[in-house]
């Protein structure tokens, strides 16, 4: 939905009503969203943290590591789509193995470090 979408007006109203219903006003016990999908290069972690940083615009975000952001209280983590075509789901999950399991070693930690502030 984002990328070339959120560059027209349409698509640019149709981001802000999102955020306005669903992003803005998160519980404070949300710590983590586990958001599924990178994108190609990673346009779709850049363009959904664009939208992060948007409905909490006080906050201040910090780039974690290419698949994850966080503001301090809500870490969000980028992963592989679950129904991924090919080699994309294996190569995510094959750790050292290939260039993108390494963003799937990126997205563990984070994950790991958002869990561990809950415990």
């Amino acid at each position: 939905m984002l990328d070339k979408f959120t560059k027209t007006p349409f698509g640019q109203q149709v981001l802000s009503n999102c955020i306005g219903a669903h992003l803005t006003e998160l519980s404070p016990r949300t710590k983590l969203v586990v958001m599924l999908g990178m994108g190609a290069g990673g346009n779709y972690v850049e363009e959904c943290r664009r939208a992060y940083v948007a409905s909490r615009p006080q906050a201040t975000w910090r780039q974690i590591n290419e698949v994850a952001y966080s503001d301090g209280r809500l870490t969000v983590v980028h992963t592989e789509h679950f129904k991924s075509q090919g080699a994309l789901l294996p190569n995510w999950l094959s750790g050292d193995a290939h260039p993108r399991g390494k963003l799937g070693l990126m997205a563990r930690e984070a994950v790991k470090n958002a869990v561990g502030t809950l415990l």
